[in-house]
């Protein structure tokens, strides 16, 4: 859908027409799960956020500006309401040393996260998941959206309201408390 199809449908929806907010939802449905269910880690509870997120778009859709597409929009509320159910269910997150983090090579990082499929990726996805449980919601976001989402850092730096930079740093930092978690490094 063009951002002009998107447009003409908020106003459509808008003027009386309800009923067509399930075009929005169809649309963009399976990768708002997608990111939700990447941070909250639970399927039920994505479920429930999804819900959450579309009932939140169609009430706050009249302040759609059209500043960003509509997909760039849903999914900061998406990833807003998703850190919120998050925090409200709160995991303790593993904390890691920074020194550690920062002697850590980004060669050896990338080969363990970014490794062939083809050599031990059974066991190198199970620990991933372990791993990814044991950061903060807001490191599962920017995981997912990168890896499963595959947004560029623009679009993350959009959605989460941070700076270009500061994602970039985040991830790096990410990565390496994922590349520790699962090589079992932690101290």
């Amino acid at each position: 859908m063009t951002q002009a199809e998107e447009q003409k449908l908020i106003e459509i929806v808008l003027a009386g027409r309800p009923d067509r907010f399930a075009d929005i939802i169809d649309t963009y449905q399976q990768r708002v799960h997608s990111l939700v269910a990447g941070i909250v880690a639970d399927v039920s509870t994505a479920d429930e956020v999804t819900q959450d997120v579309f009932i939140k778009v169609f009430q706050q859709l009249g302040k759609f500006k059209g500043e960003s597409s509509l997909g760039s929009w849903i999914y900061r509320i998406t990833y807003n309401t998703a850190i919120d159910a998050a925090r409200k269910s709160r995991q303790e997150a593993t904390r890691l040393d920074s020194l550690q983090l920062s002697q850590l090579s980004d060669t050896d990082v990338e080969a363990l996260l970014d490794a062939d499929s083809s050599d031990g990726s059974e066991e190198r996805i199970a620990l991933l998941e372990q791993a990814m449980e044991k950061i903060s919601a807001e490191e599962r976001a920017l995981i997912t959206m990168q890896y499963y989402e595959e947004l560029s850092v623009k679009e993350m730096a959009r959605i989460t309201g941070l700076t270009e930079a500061n994602v970039k740093v985040k991830l790096m930092r990410t990565r390496k408390k994922l590349y520790i978690l699962m090589t079992g490094q932690t101290t």
